[in-house]
């Protein structure tokens, strides 16, 4: 079967106010192997934050490993997406000060 994406990690559960959601590592190696080239969040937040893709290889994750970041505006879908620069990689989001009453994050691999 010819996939276009593969869906990986998701979470509809709020995020207390100045809280990070962060999803679990994404291993890239079968991905890649199989023509996936990027990662791909979904985020719709009922109150402002920022969402980040992080890459790295030995699964770490330190400060310098965003490779992107976009603003989150509330009651607005936010699609983000980036190539896979690492062997891991993870979805963050950062809520603002106020706890959410909805949130949806979905992660998936895709071929472009």
């Amino acid at each position: 079967m010819n996939r276009t994406a593969i869906p990986k990690n998701q979470s509809s559960t709020n995020v207390a106010g100045s809280a990070t959601y962060t999803t679990a590592a994404i291993d890239t190696q079968d991905a890649l192997a199989n023509g996936m080239q990027y990662l791909q969040a979904s985020v719709y937040s009922s109150h402002t934050g920022t969402a980040y893709i992080d890459a790295c290889d030995d699964g770490s994750f330190t400060a310098g490993d965003v490779v992107a970041q976009a603003a989150v505006v509330a009651n607005t879908p936010l699609v983000l997406k980036a190539p896979m620069l690492g062997r891991y990689m993870r979805v963050r989001y950062a809520n603002g000060a106020t706890l959410t009453t909805t949130f949806r994050l979905k992660t998936s691999v895709t071929a472009a």
